[in-house]
């Protein structure tokens, strides 16, 4: 049974949209950037089922503190509606959120053999972001929150191989390849296996989502809603 390790990101207060110095903005800079992930991975479990704050505390390995917040900031902003039976996307938060909830096909915790490279590993299959470019500006997102290291895997689920080398999977590790068929058996030519580690739980699920922000928004120059 795996441990749940929950991570509080204590975030000021600071009046954002009206920031003049430099410190400030960067703050603000980097508390948007904390936010856009903590909510990408909210809002793509949302759109999967309605839940509250506790079982989505669970999902990701965040505290609820944390989770309330990000909550309510999405509900400020008309994405969510949130009452006594749970909160949901409305409309216009579906709308908003396409690509997270079009191109993020699945997300799983998973036991990838000798792929692990700490106590826990997450991983997602994302639709159209096999070609996303050097996989080491990746894997430093990844380190810059906390967790271990990630893995980048390509091809279909058929013909999986390492994204920068174009090495097949199946040749180094046949058990992590099939372990990977079974997990994610949908994986088409295009799509991008993002395997990330940690030794804490949360840190691995920020660390997922702070690389597929990273990808969806690649060519966009907005939120996570564009291309890679």
């Amino acid at each position: 049974m795996i441990t749940s390790h929950r991570i509080n990101i204590a975030a000021p207060a600071l009046r954002c949209n009206r920031a003049t110095d430099l410190g400030t903005r960067r703050q603000c800079a980097i508390l948007a950037a904390v936010r856009a992930h903590i909510a990408s991975e909210l809002i793509w479990l949302l759109g999967r089922a309605p839940g509250g704050r506790r079982r989505l505390a669970r999902a990701t390995g965040l505290g609820e503190i944390v989770v309330r917040q990000e909550l309510e900031r999405l509900h400020r902003l008309g994405l969510l509606e949130m009452d006594r039976r749970g909160t949901r996307l409305t409309p216009e938060g579906r709308r908003q959120s396409a690509a997270i909830l079009q191109r993020v096909k699945e997300v799983r915790e998973l036991r990838p053999g000798e792929l692990a490279l700490d106590r826990f590993t997450v991983g997602a299959q994302i639709a159209g972001a096999g070609g996303c470019g050097p996989s080491w500006r990746l894997r430093d997102l990844v380190i810059r929150e906390g967790a271990t290291g990630a893995i980048l895997i390509a091809g279909p689920a058929a013909a999986l191989r390492f994204s920068d080398s174009g090495e097949p999977l199946a040749e180094r590790n046949p058990e992590a390849a099939r372990s990977l068929r079974e997990s994610f058996p949908h994986q088409a030519e295009g799509d991008l296996l993002l395997l990330v580690s940690a030794s804490e739980r949360g840190r691995a699920h920020l660390g997922l989502w702070r690389v597929i922000v990273e990808l969806l928004q690649r060519g966009s120059g907005e939120d996570p809603l564009g291309r890679c």
